[in-house]
């Protein structure tokens, strides 16, 4: 550039020349700068496509490790409450095997205590499951008649609820 001043600084050019060969120097540095920038817009677009594919897969592995142990944890957790029910539902069954003997164990020393009052041999006492509802026998069907057969008993039906269901006056 030193070497343009000093030409542009002697007489020995004329001013037609010297505002030409200035135009021509303003023209190659508009055009270096739209080359740079054109350059520089396409590194910059590259870097940017480069660093949004690599946030992209960052994101997607975060996501998924996250994902995936959260869905590991939730199996878990379901896997529990399956446990949990298991036992609770174990729990209920024995709880109410302790309920019927206790209901049985009420119910053969009450008819017992009725049998000495009213002196009642075992062959004439008749039991029968209580219910409202055909479900509600069918539980209680099977331990009554056990109960029956354990101490001489007869067993009988409420064959009304069975036909009928809780209907009164049949």
């Amino acid at each position: 550039m030193a070497d343009i001043t000093e030409i542009f600084g002697t007489d020995g050019l004329s001013e037609d020349v010297k505002s030409k060969v200035q135009e021509a120097w303003e023209n190659k540095l508009s055009e270096a700068r739209e080359d740079i920038s054109a350059e520089l817009r396409e590194e910059f677009a590259q870097r940017y496509a480069n660093d949004k594919a690599n946030i992209v897969e960052a994101m997607d592995k975060m996501i998924s490790e996250v994902m995936k142990k959260e869905v590991s944890e939730f199996a878990e957790d379901k896997a529990k409450v399956v446990a949990e029910r298991v036992a609770v539902k174990n729990s209920l069954a024995e709880h109410s095997k302790m309920l019927e003997k206790f209901v049985s164990d009420v119910l053969v020393k009450e008819v017992k205590e009725l049998q000495e009052i009213l002196d009642i041999p075992n062959h004439m006492v008749w039991l029968m499951p209580e219910g409202l509802v055909e479900e509600e026998l069918r539980k209680r069907r099977v331990w009554l008649m056990e109960l029956c057969t354990e101490l001489g008993y007869n067993y009988t039906e409420r064959l009304h609820i069975i036909a009928y269901g809780d209907k009164r006056g049949v």
